[in-house]
């Protein structure tokens, strides 16, 4: 995607090599909500080897969404146990993640994007 910088597609590669070898070890299945990113971070948890282990489906959006997205309502629909959410469309971008089997949603802190 031309929009994407390059410091924006580390960011995301990093944090999908980070957040793949988690879900892997942990045995968590994931589905990820994402706009304004081109599909960047289905890419980045998709690219390593063994990606079917932990990654279920993602849905891309161009822009929000007009109609909220239920992340728990999703999850427990394909049978994953985590839904991520990226907001592309913020500076910086905003992810959160929903637990399927309590609903409980909580963001991944800015800080916690920045690659090392």
């Amino acid at each position: 995607m031309a929009g994407i910088h390059r410091p924006v597609r580390r960011l995301y590669n990093t944090l999908g090599r980070i957040l793949a070898a988690q879900f892997r070890s942990a045995g968590r299945r994931v589905v990820t909500v994402e706009w304004g990113t081109g599909g960047e971070l289905a890419a980045a948890l998709t690219a390593p080897p063994g990606a079917s282990a932990y990654y279920l489906a993602g849905l891309i959006f161009p822009a929000k969404p007009d109609h909220p997205v239920d992340p728990a309502a999703l999850g427990r629909h394909l049978g994953a146990d985590l839904v991520l959410c990226l907001d592309g469309n913020r500076e910086p971008p905003a992810i959160w993640v929903t637990e399927v089997a309590t609903a409980r949603s909580w963001p991944i802190p800015p800080e916690g994007l920045t690659p090392a």
